[in-house]
């Protein structure tokens, strides 16, 4: 489904006039021309390690998809996602994760995408909820499966302090669930917070999880030939 109206939403019908935020997602113009790489850091007092999203932009039978790599502080892939540019949001196209077999080979796990909404350009009021689900298969061990389902929530327009400089963002609640089915069901529910920076994307997400808090804030924007000699050097 190529429509952004395919994954919305449950919404409670708002009256209120759509807002439009795609200037608060990730700069797809000046991705497609250059790509950029963006650098995570834990935003608390520990060691957690951080994490790098390599951003592509291609062109494909006309439409623009915008390719992130989760990337790991070994460089190592991890997951990838690809989403289609339209008029009001983007869609969700491929989802794939990489887990290591037992020799430590990346194997690539591609998600069946069940619904793709992933993030959109109008929001009313904190009444919308924008959902995606996606669901895979342990290749290394039979009958095991996962289902991820996220819904994302616009709770209001907020400032965000970047490089010493305040700049008008929007944070988004959000709502996860994860099915995990291998010998019966464990449901795993955790919420968390995004806040996107006009012009830079997403700066800040922040997870909850069994009351342990996790969170990660914007360190550094990269150019691709800055990230792979530090790739190189590592």
């Amino acid at each position: 489904m190529n429509n952004f109206k395919a994954f919305i939403i449950l919404s409670l019908f708002s009256c209120s006039t759509p807002k439009n935020i795609e200037s608060f997602y990730f700069p797809i113009d000046d991705i497609a021309e250059n790509g950029r790489v963006y650098e995570y850091v834990s935003a608390l007092p520990d060691s957690m390690s951080g994490y790098y999203w390599q951003l592509k932009v291609v062109e494909k039978e006309g439409a623009k998809l915008l390719i992130a790599t989760n990337i790991s502080p070994q460089f190592e892939v991890s997951q990838q996602s690809v989403e289609k540019i339209v008029s009001n949001g983007t869609v969700l196209q491929q989802y794939t994760l990489f887990q290591k077999d037992s020799l430590g080979n990346s194997k690539p796990i591609e998600a069946a995408i069940q619904t793709n909404g992933f993030f959109p350009f109008e929001v009313s009021d904190s009444n919308g909820i924008f959902m995606y689900s996606v669901k895979w298969e342990d290749p290394f061990k039979p009958n095991h499966t996962t289902t991820l389902i996220r819904n994302r929530r616009f709770q209001k327009d907020t400032v965000y302090n970047y490089e010493g400089n305040n700049i008008p963002s929007i944070l988004f609640k959000i709502n996860d669930l994860i099915d995990d089915d291998y010998n019966g069901h464990l449901e795993i529910k955790y919420q968390g917070r995004e806040i996107y920076a006009k012009g830079i994307g997403l700066v800040y997400t922040e997870k909850l999880i069994n009351g342990r808090k996790f969170a990660y804030q914007l360190k550094n924007s990269l150019a691709l030939d800055q990230f792979e000699a530090l790739s190189k050097n590592r």
